[in-house]
């Protein structure tokens, strides 16, 4: 994805969810491929697996604490599934916006490592996004924030259904 993303008309539900998750702060916008096709209760059971390991890494076993997130999935479609993209090539993936602590780009091997390890259908970044970070995206500034947080949401025109509500925080 490009920095030169086409602004739409937004819908109502998209513009409250964009202006509510402004509110996360985040700095990062990740990218998280799968290898084949996964079923949503599977992306969610991946993602969780995932989550919980950065939790415990950054906040330890124990702790009630959890990282400012928001993950939605990529393409979600009725039925508890969603498809690839128009290419193959393409993939299935989520989309993260995160808040991580310190410098987002110092954890990038440490969230390429829990993702992978999460399920084997997990796609690694080394091998979807060769010799590439596209995949991880630092934010900056504002603007590049409400243009992630944008593209993100564009599969929630109707409804939220592609956001994985279970995983979602503010960090509190």
């Amino acid at each position: 994805m490009s920095e030169e993303v086409t602004r739409t008309t937004q819908t109502t539900l998209q513009t409250a969810l964009g202006n509510w998750l402004q509110g996360a702060e985040p700095n990062a916008f990740i990218t998280y491929s799968f290898r084949r096709a996964v079923s949503y209760d599977m992306a969610c059971k991946t993602f969780g697996s995932h989550a919980y390991k950065l939790k415990c890494h950054f906040f330890g076993r124990n702790s009630k604490r959890r990282l400012a997130m928001i993950p939605v999935i990529e393409k979600y479609y009725a039925g508890k599934s969603y498809g690839a993209l128009e290419t193959d090539s393409e993939g299935i993936h989520i989309h993260c916006l995160i808040h991580l602590p310190e410098q987002p780009k110092d954890h990038m091997e440490l969230i390429r490592e829990t993702w992978i390890s999460a399920n084997p259908a997990c796609g690694d970044p080394l091998v979807y996004c060769p010799n590439s970070d596209e995949w991880f995206k630092e934010i900056r500034t504002d603007d590049t924030a409400n243009i992630l947080i944008n593209y993100a949401l564009k599969t929630c025109t109707r409804d939220t259904e592609s956001v994985l509500w279970k995983f979602v925080s503010l960090g509190q």
